[in-house]
């Protein structure tokens, strides 16, 4: 048999040409039954309810309740926030089946900003001629264990220029996004350059860089190194939040689009909530 969406709405064949046979339009999809929360009062949810997807429009001072059925193998609602409340007035979601037979699970609380590894190659002194300067990558911070060399860099005209090159070296490395030497004087004609400052390419991969070793020469300088910032990897982090409680409360401090999936078991109901930070959405022990 076929079910049709309305049966005052005709369509017709052939995209409406002239001599088409007009026929009803028919329904090939599924559509989710719904119900929509928008006035003050104490909405009860009943068995014959479930599997339905329970908007909520929030807005007034006083808070709208809505109670889901004792627990029973295999109901499940979807409560979504529509909108961000208008008022002060709070969503509480209780069930008919008592206390403490909540079990909430909220998503990580805290999300860490990735950040990239930053090095600071600080020499002692100047480079003198013949000298000899090499850094070793023991690792690819991304792609594996390979060992990547820099092109190994002998003293030319100044330290400056020098110092210049090494960077230049260091900035072809896997993971390195720049090697930029700290420039004194406003030139790189002398011998007063001392810092190369490098910086990753990817948050949370450390470059894995050693410390520059000069050779040869009349004399070689050493060469300080120090991680002035830490490679951190972002993402999501903190308690999953599985708490029991009785109820779960959408408060009027919440943004809207908060997402609550709620499924039960024959003693408790289980509910999944898209965001929950403490002011949109909050659990009652």
């Amino acid at each position: 048999m076929a079910n049709y969406l309305d049966l005052t709405t005709k369509s017709q064949d052939d995209h409406g040409l002239a001599g088409s046979n007009p026929r009803l339009p028919k329904l090939s999809g599924q559509i989710t039954p719904t119900r929509l929360i928008n006035t003050i009062a104490n909405h009860v949810l009943h068995d014959y309810h479930s599997g339905k997807t329970v908007f909520v429009e929030a807005s007034g001072g006083t808070d709208y309740s809505v109670v889901l059925p004792a627990p029973r193998y295999g109901l499940n609602f979807v409560v979504i926030n529509t909108l961000s409340p208008t008022g002060s007035g709070d969503v509480v979601i209780t069930n008919a089946g008592g206390n403490h037979n909540m079990i909430v699970q909220g998503p990580p609380t805290t999300f860490t900003e990735g950040a990239v590894q930053i090095v600071t190659f600080t020499f002692a002194g100047a480079l003198v001629a013949l000298n000899k300067i090499n850094i070793t990558q023991t690792a690819d911070p991304v792609f594996g264990s390979s060992t990547a060399i820099m092109d190994e860099k002998e003293f030319t005209t100044t330290s400056d220029a020098t110092l210049q090159a090494i960077a230049t070296a260091i900035a072809l490395l896997p993971n390195v996004a720049t090697a930029v030497v700290t420039v004194v004087g406003g030139n790189q004609t002398g011998s007063d350059d001392r810092v190369i400052t490098v910086t990753g390419q990817f948050p949370g991969a450390n470059m894995n860089l050693t410390t520059p070793v000069v050779t040869l020469g009349s004399g070689q300088v050493a060469v300080g190194v120090a991680i002035t910032q830490q490679a951190v990897q972002s993402g999501k982090g903190g308690d999953m939040s599985f708490k029991a409680a009785s109820s779960v409360t959408i408060e009027a401090a919440s943004v809207g689009g908060e997402w609550l999936d709620f499924r039960s078991t024959d003693t408790k109901w289980y509910c999944r909530v898209s965001h929950m930070n403490g002011t949109n959405v909050t659990v009652g022990v």
